[in-house]
Order: C-alpha cells, then sequence, then structure tokens
C-alpha cells in the first residue's frame, strides 16, 4: 500500500493543483455551467465591440483558448439584484459599469446591447461599433436567445415594466 503523504507523484500533483487553484482567473457559474473570465481586466480595460470580439477571441486562461464574448442572456444571467453590485456572488471582480454583448438588436444599423449593472437592464445602442465598454469573457455551451423574446423583455423595460 502507498501512502498519499510520502507518494511524490501525488505532492507534485497536488503543488500543481494548488497553484492552478491560487492563479484561477475564472469562475463557473452552477446554475449555467458556463466559465466565466474573472480578473482585474474585466471591469479595467475599456474595449470596442470588435476589440472586445479580439480580446476573448486571443484570450487563453484556464487552460482553454475558446473564449467569447456572450450573448446577451448570458450576460443577464450574472445579474443579481440583490447584491450590493447587482453582480451574481460569484464574481470576484465587478463594476457598476457596462459590459458589451455578442447580440445586435438591428444589425443594418448596428445597434448593440450591452448592460449596465449600476441600473442592471439592457440597453441598446445604435451605431455602438465604436463605443467602449468592459468586457467579460465566457467559455460553455452557448445559452440560446429567443431574440423575440428579448425584444419583448426589451419593450417592456422600456414602458417601465419588468
Amino acid at each position: 500500500m502507498v501512502d498519499i503523504k510520502t507518494n511524490r507523484f501525488y505532492l507534485a500533483e497536488k503543488a500543481k493543483f494548488e497553484k492552478q487553484k491560487q492563479a484561477k482567473n475564472y469562475v463557473i457559474d452552477p446554475k449555467t455551467n458556463l466559465m466565466w473570465q474573472d480578473d482585474r481586466d474585466t471591469n479595467s480595460i475599456k474595449r470596442n465591440f470588435k476589440g472586445a470580439q479580439k480580446y476573448c477571441d486571443e484570450l487563453e486562461m484556464g487552460g482553454y483558448n475558446d473564449w467569447r464574448l456572450p450573448n446577451a442572456g448570458e450576460l443577464y444571467s450574472l445579474v443579481d439584484e440583490t447584491k450590493k453590485n447587482n453582480t451574481n456572488s460569484i464574481i470576484k471582480y465587478s463594476s457598476l459599469g457596462s459590459y458589451v454583448s455578442s447580440t445586435f438588436f438591428d444589425e443594418e444599423d448596428h445597434t448593440l446591447w450591452f448592460i449596465n449593472f449600476k441600473n442592471p437592464h439592457f440597453r441598446g445602442i445604435k451605431g455602438g461599433m465604436e463605443a467602449k465598454f468592459s468586457v467579460r469573457c465566457v467559455r460553455g455551451k452557448e445559452l440560446t436567445l429567443d431574440r423575440k423574446e428579448f425584444y419583448i423583455y426589451w419593450k417592456r423595460i422600456i414602458n417601465g415594466k419588468k
């Protein structure tokens, strides 16, 4: 029988795991099974839409390189209005700023959806390709976004009803 307390292979793997755990810059949402970037970059660096897409596409974190910009529904899944910063408690680094999504309300005039966590709701910005936003990348199976349902939801918010 091998004593794991003295087994070099076990101890090396344990040390490697502890190092990875300390360097972890992401969280996994147990409700959606999405893995979210969670580091200082998520609220300290602002990017326009193309810059945000490129940043997520090129991100290598946690041993993964398949990060992407979240759609509007995925981004909204992080909202928790019972918290001080209106963000799900799994998120360590958050701001009350505006985060860009990959969702367009109208692709012709580039009306881009973003979410403002100060007053957690979506906004569309016409010609929003050059506006600068905070970016939080995601990986995992993309959550389906029913655009018609989303549009109805948005109209209710504009009319003051949730």
